[in-house]
């Protein structure tokens, strides 16, 4: 299904690189010769270089769009890019493009949890593409609910224990008081 004369590269900025009317952030294709030195261009240059068809934002020559996410610093927001990105990059496989991405900063969180999405549909164990990550905090997202849950889990087993520390008592009671009679 991947054809590999079809390779493009998805930059995935992180936090607070949100695009901005009037400027042209880093990851973006360079729309003058102004920009030739930027990230991209010499992304696609080293490309080039090591004769890879893959070439940053190839896709959206055919009038697809970049993909950027808000940008906000929270798990919230991490987790929505993460299945915008999911969307985003399944569309493009399902269009037959093997797609790499680099990713800064908690760019790189946002696709990581966007891999299970990914890869879902590829049934053949095909090679999707490869991931580059630049600068990530890799955090463990799952961390602080596995750990309320585990807190959550305690807190009903004790009730659980008490319940049944509680009957305990009331059956002793029960059998005590029908003794004393």
């Amino acid at each position: 299904m991947i054809n590999s004369g079809k390779e493009t590269v998805i930059i995935v900025h992180g936090t607070w690189a949100a695009p901005i009317s009037d400027k042209n952030p880093w990851y973006q294709p360079p729309d003058s010769t102004a920009a030739s030195e930027g990230f991209v261009t010499k992304l696609d240059t080293a490309l080039k270089e090591r004769e890879s068809s893959a070439r940053c934002w190839l896709h959206c020559r055919h009038g697809g769009q970049i993909f950027h996410w808000s940008g906000e610093n929270s798990w919230i927001e991490r987790t929505r890019a993460a299945a915008a990105l999911g969307e985003y990059v399944t569309k493009l496989q399902s269009e037959a493009w093997r797609c790499h991405i680099v990713a800064h900063s908690h760019g790189g969180n946002v696709v990581v949890e966007s891999l299970p999405q990914i890869t879902a549909t590829n049934s053949q164990n095909q090679s999707l593409g490869k991931i580059v990550t630049l600068g990530t905090p890799f955090i463990d997202t799952m961390a602080p609910i596995l750990k309320r849950m585990r807190h959550v889990q305690l807190i009903r087993r004790s009730a659980s224990w008490m319940g049944l520390i509680g009957f305990v008592v009331l059956v002793r009671s029960l059998i005590s008081c029908c003794f004393t009679l």
